[in-house]
């Protein structure tokens, strides 16, 4: 994941690499799922996206905090226990709507889950 701007606007830019013939169909199924989920404000939903030969790529807006996978292994933690029960249900909060979009996140794990711009909301 690389960042940069588009429009003036911060995004991350996915790089993907077609390996096998379901590949393409794959990206196809994700730059989807993520068009669909543009306006939702707890997913980063899909800013533009590349599909020609030999570059594919997604963009998405840039989440300021990170990861949650990335914060984890710099060593942050929820400041409490009701922190990170207020981080797992925003988390479940997030994948309720991907499901109540038609979709089924397959991947939920600490390097999918962005923090947004304030990651002291959860202490």
């Amino acid at each position: 994941m690389r960042a940069g701007t588009l429009a003036g606007a911060p995004v991350a830019v996915k790089r993907v690499s077609l390996a096998g013939p379901g590949d393409a169909a794959a990206f196809r199924r994700e730059a989807t799922a993520l068009a669909a989920l543009a306006g939702c404000d707890r997913v980063a939903g899909l800013v533009a996206a590349r599909a020609l030969p030999p570059d594919y790529c997604l963009v998405t807006p840039l989440c300021p905090g990170g990861s949650l996978g990335g914060a984890l292994a710099r060593g942050w933690r929820p400041g409490s226990a009701a922190a990170a029960l207020r981080l797992g249900a925003d988390v479940a909060a997030a994948v309720a709507a991907v499901h109540a979009a038609g979709f089924v996140h397959r991947d939920v794990k600490p390097d999918n889950v962005l923090l947004g711009a304030c990651r002291e909301m959860w202490g």
